[in-house]
């Protein structure tokens, strides 16, 4: 996540940016974070010809999020950035990944699809594989079980999402570069 907290005084992500948009050696991008501030280098992301930015919400529940995620912005701001993005004529991604608990997926689905995104990508937790920052994985591990979340209760969750998502894609398809 090039997005963390720091980068709102240092720049060093758009500094970069501004250098990888010259027209004769774009790369293609992808660019994966939790953070709002993604959206203060719109007029930068419109330079790229190949370039989607990818915004993580895990959960439905602010409640889960911030036991999660507890220094990271809200779902409904990280929705609302989003929305920005895509209004602005950038290719989005909504990444439900890992997926922890949700209060009610038919609701979610529904929120998700209002946002228009051109892909949603979910995964299942995986306690085992995950990848967590020392100060989140026993907390992450202890929510799952305090829930009761179970692959089942992913599967059936994915399923109703589903529904409402056309362009839902599950694990590594739906990273897929521009």
């Amino acid at each position: 996540d090039p997005y963390q907290p720091v980068e709102a005084k240092i720049e060093l992500t758009r500094s970069i940016l501004e250098l990888l948009s010259d027209e004769s050696k774009q790369p293609r991008m992808v660019i994966q974070t939790r953070s709002p501030l993604a959206t203060r280098d719109i007029d930068l992301f419109k330079r790229f010809e190949h370039l989607r930015v990818n915004m993580t919400v895990t959960t439905d529940s602010d409640t889960i999020r911030k036991h999660f995620e507890p220094s990271c912005p809200s779902n409904d701001r990280r929705l609302e950035a989003i929305r920005e993005i895509k209004a602005a004529g950038i290719r989005v991604c909504v990444c439900i990944t890992p997926m922890l608990p949700l209060e009610n997926p038919t609701e979610f689905g529904k929120k998700l699809a209002e946002i228009g995104a051109d892909i949603y990508v979910a995964q299942p937790f995986k306690p085992a594989q995950g990848r967590f920052s020392a100060s989140t994985r026993e907390t992450a591990l202890r929510i799952v079980q305090e829930y009761q979340w179970t692959e089942q209760d992913y599967r059936s969750a994915f399923c109703e999402i589903a529904k409402f998502l056309p362009h839902l894609y599950e694990g590594r398809e739906g990273f897929m570069p521009e």
